[in-house]
């Protein structure tokens, strides 16, 4: 058959495309080819609303292009990013403009203040039950109820990626009822200790513990240790990314084996104490024998350089790290320039070139494990 007389079909190139559904550039590129290739494209490359009390009358005047603006919104939905204030009246008015919506896949919800009533909350678990990813992300002092939270985000069948962030002191008492949804893999939590001894003590009251292959603890302490320990083990057979950030963590060997996580292949720490590079170190010489290891990331301030005892002995675990493929990412401070004296101190590293450094702050792949939480002030309108 000659090249200029086979056509593939457009079902095929439609699954292609869909496989670029988070790379921009390669999309637009595609889009740029022919006619045929556009819809797809634009099917992903337009899939995030963000709508604050500035943007809602527009908004709602675009849905309410009936029946085009239906037909040309509503389908190509993937992410909707909702910023509630203090007063979010608008936001009962914007939840009634919606059909069922089923092509969405993401709701990111930043409380600056604001609430959810009861009527609202129903209205979205049930316009929008095919997410698969729920935020919640209170970015005040304010403090949240996390039953009522938690409760809510169970009301969501298909989640399989779940954040929450917000000082939760309210409330932390979460019905014995409730069940997490059991696709749920990745749990990123930025709680304070109560709230998180809390959530992780009812996971495991569970019937059947649901365990996940991606967990990332922002704020850990000493008094989450235990019971941490305890939903760690139930997830060792699953678990292939860890993110542990340490706060004044005494130094105590063993607090986190990670020996039997067989399938781990990626691990970020970062330590906020006295002695916090011998933590890491305690932490990491725990994971020498897991060959599936391929990403280190160890967050380490320019305070640290200071620790004199710690860096050779942690230089050796990676050394002796079975699987001596690893990737050893160093994130720095945002305005960081110490490359070469972490380099010093980790010379068997730097011989095997498995050392490369970024900054805080920078899109990397250790940004994409925080800037959600981290990064929240950008998305303040």
């Amino acid at each position: 058959m000659h090249v200029s007389n086979f056509l593939i079909p457009q079902e095929i190139t439609d699954y292609i495309i869909d496989h670029f559904h988070d790379d921009p550039p390669t999309l637009a590129i595609c889009a740029l080819v022919c006619r045929a290739w556009y819809p797809a494209s634009r099917h992903h490359l337009f899939a995030v609303v963000n709508i604050s009390p500035r943007s809602i009358a527009t908004f709602s005047d675009l849905l309410l292009q009936a029946p085009s603006g239906w037909f040309s919104i509503v389908p190509i939905l993937r992410e909707l990013s909702l910023h509630l204030h203090d007063d979010a009246l608008w936001l009962g008015t914007l939840s009634g403009l919606f059909p069922e919506c089923t092509s969405l896949r993401s709701l990111k919800i930043f409380f600056r203040g604001g609430q959810l009533t009861e009527e609202v909350r129903q209205t979205l678990s049930t316009t929008f039950h095919t997410i698969t990813y729920l935020a919640l992300l209170e970015t005040t002092p304010q403090r949240r109820s996390l039953s009522r939270d938690v409760e809510w985000i169970c009301t969501f069948p298909h989640l399989r990626k779940v954040l929450i962030s917000g000082d939760y002191y309210k409330d932390l008492d979460i019905s014995p009822y409730a069940r997490l949804p059991s696709g749920v893999q990745e749990l990123k939590l930025d709680l304070p200790s109560p709230a998180t001894q809390a959530f992780v003590q009812w996971l495991l009251h569970h019937t059947t513990i649901p365990t996940v292959s991606s967990l990332l603890l922002f704020r850990v302490v000493d008094d989450d240790v235990s019971i941490l320990k305890e939903y760690l083990a139930e997830c060792r057979n699953v678990l292939k990314n860890l993110m542990l950030f340490l706060y004044q963590c005494r130094d105590r060997a063993g607090d986190f084996d990670l020996s039997q996580h067989v399938v781990l292949n990626s691990i970020y720490l970062s330590s906020n104490g006295s002695s916090s590079v011998r933590t890491i170190r305690d932490i990491l010489s725990t994971s020498a024998s897991l060959i599936e290891m391929q990403d280190v990331l160890l967050r380490i301030s320019s305070f640290e350089l200071a620790d004199l005892y710690d860096w050779a002995s942690l230089d050796r675990v990676f050394t002796s790290h079975r699987s001596s493929s690893a990737k050893i990412t160093i994130v720095m401070d945002e305005d960081g320039r110490y490359e070469s004296d972490l380099a010093t101190r980790l010379p068997m590293c730097a011989k095997r070139k498995q050392l490369h450094f970024v900054r805080a702050g920078v899109h990397s792949a250790a940004s994409s494990y925080v800037e959600e939480v981290f990064g929240y002030a950008t998305h303040h309108y």
